[in-house]
């Protein structure tokens, strides 16, 4: 019997294409895998469906506009145009339905292009992130192409529960393009079982987490505190991440101002709920500091005494979240005040590395959780963030990710 190859000897020279809605610079997970499979020996495409001042180096964003041929271009405005009317019937402004359309034609576009950049590549295997770039996956394997791993960083179909437009759109696309899916991973054992039970086509899932890199925390040198303009001796609790909403910012904004003596609120990031965030912060006890470079983030976060993660039980993707702070914070010895969600509680429970509050839960709640802590407990929770740093690396995570993709690309 053959002896089984291992993944880097599987992968060396082979092609690997990544895509992506936005590969954005600050994506760790795809930035960690991108880096995972250079490692292995594989040679790496990253693609993009839209450019954006955020994109990582190295990205190919195809011109739809440059690659839309006659044909392409008028069958594209026969649908467009079926599209305004089902718009306009469906009780949609013009002004909006003209909308819709022209958005429509452009995705449209966007996935033909894509596809045709994939083909001329050809990769052995294409790893799929976001449900937009589905259709110009499945497009790109009718063409003849590698086979296709789907990477769900969330459970898509409810990353909105306020838009059943989108939610229905996402089950028909995830579900049309199953059977084109060759391997499927995702981010929790949550996650995978939410698409066990809703999309039977899918294989089964692999379970990558989105551990961090970081297995000691660096030294701290006060860069958090001087960009907020705290004293040294303060005590942070820090947010860091998009300020989006679902993320109980709102809340814990309210309760900077409850924060017991010596302790301040600093949130890192960026996002359309700034300015509101801003608008209602105590400027006394909530600071804000622009978002770090991903590869330096681990210098910033050391500074906090405690990460906040706060989602909030909205819907089954947000109740089955486990985001990258979950690990991020650990990794530089940062204990975390946590919603008590399933996924968080069972990552984080064992190793004691989490403060509980309910989901939901207000900002005198949060502030009094915060003061109930001991210098006694911070220690022991920065004693788990280290067991649990080291127990969930993403150095496992890579080599089941790895692993995976060499599997796919041996059959090709």
């Amino acid at each position: 019997m053959p002896q089984a190859r291992e993944p880097r000897q599987i992968l060396a020279g082979r092609r690997i294409a990544l895509v992506a809605k936005l590969f954005d610079r600050g994506d760790g997970r795809l930035l960690k895998q991108r880096a995972a499979l250079r490692a292995a020996g594989a040679e790496v495409g990253c693609f993009a469906m839209i450019d954006h001042a955020r994109s990582a180096p190295d990205v190919t964003t195809p011109d739809w506009r440059a690659a839309r041929t006659r044909t392409a271009m008028t069958g594209g405005i026969v649908l467009a145009a079926g599209v305004f009317g089902a718009r306009l019937a469906a009780g949609r402004a013009t002004r909006d339905a003209i909308g819709d359309a022209s958005s429509w034609l452009a995705y449209r576009g966007q996935v033909r292009a894509l596809a045709d950049v994939l083909a001329a590549w050809r990769p052995d295997v294409v790893v799929c992130s976001d449900p937009e770039t589905l259709p110009a996956v499945v497009r790109f394997k009718a063409l003849g192409g590698g086979a296709v791993l789907y990477d769900a960083h969330e459970f898509h179909e409810e990353e909105d529960h306020t838009d059943p437009g989108r939610q229905a759109w996402v089950q028909k696309v995830e579900t049309r393009a199953a059977g084109a899916i060759d391997g499927f991973v995702t981010v929790n054992a949550g996650i995978a079982a939410l698409y066990a039970e809703r999309r039977p086509g899918l294989p089964p899932a692999v379970i990558v987490h989105n551990a961090g890199e970081l297995e000691t925390p660096p030294a701290y040198d006060g860069r958090l505190h001087r960009a907020a303009g705290l004293p040294a001796s303060t005590r942070i609790l820090l947010f860091q991440g998009g300020l989006a909403p679902m993320r109980g910012l709102e809340a814990l904004v309210d309760a900077g101002a409850w924060l017991p003596e010596g302790w301040a609120l600093v949130l890192m990031g960026s996002g359309r709920l700034e300015p509101s965030l801003r608008a209602r912060a105590d400027a006394d006890r909530v600071r804000f500091v622009a978002p770090a470079p991903f590869a330096e983030l681990p210098q910033w976060t050391v500074g906090a005494a405690l990460g906040a993660l706060l989602y909030e039980d909205l819907n089954l993707n947000q109740r089955h979240c486990s985001p990258n702070k979950l690990w991020e914070y650990p990794a530089a010895g940062v204990p975390m005040l946590a919603t008590d969600l399933p996924e968080i509680q069972r990552l984080a429970s064992p190793y004691g590395v989490a403060f509980f509050v309910p989901s939901g839960a207000g900002a005198t709640d949060i502030a009094a959780r915060v003061a109930s802590l001991t210098d006694a407990d911070l220690a022991e929770a920065r004693v788990g963030a280290a067991a649990f740093t080291r127990l969930h690396s993403w150095r496992a995570n890579a080599e089941a990710f790895v692993s995976e993709v060499a599997r796919l690309a041996a059959d090709r």
